[in-house]
């Protein structure tokens, strides 16, 4: 999921990205590459094209079933490598994800 013209997210972004700056690994991420992994589907190079074109058609007939949902990020979250911001309620964007994957690949 991308957040394209969410300034007030942008902002925020901008606020932790100016602290972390002058740390000398710090790798600064842009506002267009801002986005919410909701669920992976597999190694780029064990997944076909054909595979991951089903399940991006499968989950817009998911998500067209679900009202719009507006994403909230909770409290920052500092770990190793990265800073994260939680969003919350994806469950059922998740869910919907999952289903799409499972339609086309199976359980696995």
């Amino acid at each position: 999921m991308t957040f394209e013209d969410q300034p007030e997210l942008y902002r925020l972004a901008d606020s932790y990205r100016s602290a972390v700056a002058a740390a000398p690994t710090a790798t600064l991420i842009p506002d267009q590459w801002l986005h919410l992994t909701v669920q992976g589907i597999g190694f780029t190079d064990e997944t076909s094209d054909a595979t991951l074109g089903a399940v991006i058609e499968e989950e817009g007939k998911q998500l067209a079933q679900l009202p719009a949902v507006a994403v909230e990020f909770g409290a920052i979250v500092v770990a190793d490598e990265v800073i994260v911001m939680p969003a919350l309620p994806v469950q059922r964007l998740r869910a919907a994800t999952r289903t799409a994957i499972r339609r086309v690949v199976g359980e696995d």
